[in-house]
């Protein structure tokens, strides 16, 4: 009789540990089972905490060399990259390093850091507004002002929405593998608009460097002043989401020879952080404060974006001009 009394207790106890068990992981981490891919924009005082959102992805997989065959593409030549910009959402997702070889062969294609969005190997860069609290689709069309993004020719995208209020992101390139984006909007509507620029990187896991003990490789960035890359991309999945506290210096994800990293400015940027869209796909995320823009006002918000390969001197250069711990 007490080995059965016993036995039934310990089933109680096991049953009473396991639900304390889920009702903790629900309390500490309340987004943990949630779907970040259908988050949805919510009101411009809460964007920071929830995230810009994300629509619906269009079912993959896609063809590289069908996604790039778009009419919607505005050509890049640097010095060292070579590639395109989507004009549908404002991508940069076509990104090749010219100095690099994919393999030892003699007809080796160069290394291919950024691909379109649902290809084998996506990892691409957006920018955008979160306009009275929801996100501008990514399905908008932009136009551009020129056909080739150089380091000697910017490049301004515009698209102006149905209420009169337009928007711009200016894209400039260096010799190296620095980008630079503007993010205007002028209001010409009939009432106030309350705006919130972002911008991200997205990325598969699937061609990612495995994270090493040796050798972080994964998400990393620079908050507080302080270097921040405790979490591998498994972590982030286990998380859901890291917004470290602190200002944000750069963020973004590392390999062992490549990197992208977004550098927001450093006054006005309401959140920073990764999270973990389910289905080995992350992102790195910045998102600046809501700004009233009155009718016939204006703002505009500077980002930059690193995508390229990790050269100790470029990187000390970058560090130079003031991003923290970038070398």
């Amino acid at each position: 009789m007490d080995n059965q009394r016993n036995f039934m207790l310990a089933v109680l106890l096991s049953g009473l540990l396991f639900v304390g068990w889920q009702l903790g992981l629900n309390y500490f981490y309340p987004d943990r089972f949630e779907t970040p891919v259908e988050e949805t924009a919510t009101a411009s005082s809460q964007t920071g905490s929830e995230g810009i959102g994300s629509e619906a992805a269009v079912q993959g997989p896609v063809d590289l060399e069908t996604a790039l065959a778009s009419e919607n593409r505005v050509a890049i030549d640097a010095p060292r990259v070579a590639g395109s910009i989507n004009l549908e959402g404002a991508r940069i997702d076509d990104l090749v390093l010219k100095d690099y070889d994919a393999t030892v062969e003699d007809d080796s294609t160069p290394v291919r850091l950024f691909a379109p969005e649902n290809t084998e190997d996506q990892y691409f860069a957006e920018f955008g507004f979160v306009v009275g609290g929801e996100r501008m689709p990514s399905s908008a069309l932009w136009e551009a002002d020129g056909e080739t993004l150089t380091a000697a020719t910017p490049v301004t995208l515009t698209r102006t929405d149905e209420a009169g209020i337009t928007y711009s992101i200016k894209l400039s390139i260096d010799d190296n593998y620095m980008i630079a984006a503007e993010q205007s909007v002028e209001n010409t509507s009939e009432a106030a608009a309350i705006v919130q620029p972002f911008a991200f990187v997205k990325r598969t896991t699937m061609n990612a460097t495995p994270d090493q003990f040796i050798a972080h490789a994964g998400p990393t960035g620079v908050f507080a002043g302080e270097l921040y890359d405790p979490n591998s991309y498994a972590e982030l999945a286990e998380l859901g989401r890291d917004m470290p506290a602190g200002v944000a210096s750069w963020l973004g994800f590392t390999d062992n020879y490549w990197a992208s990293a977004l550098v927001p400015d450093q006054a006005a940027t309401d959140s920073a952080g990764w999270r973990s869209l389910g289905d080995d796909l992350f992102r790195a995320d910045v998102i600046y404060e809501a700004q009233t823009v009155p009718v016939e006002g204006s703002i505009s918000q500077s980002t930059q974006l690193f995508a390229g390969a990790k050269e100790s001197v470029v990187l000390d250069d970058y560090e130079a001009t003031g991003i923290t711990y970038f070398g």
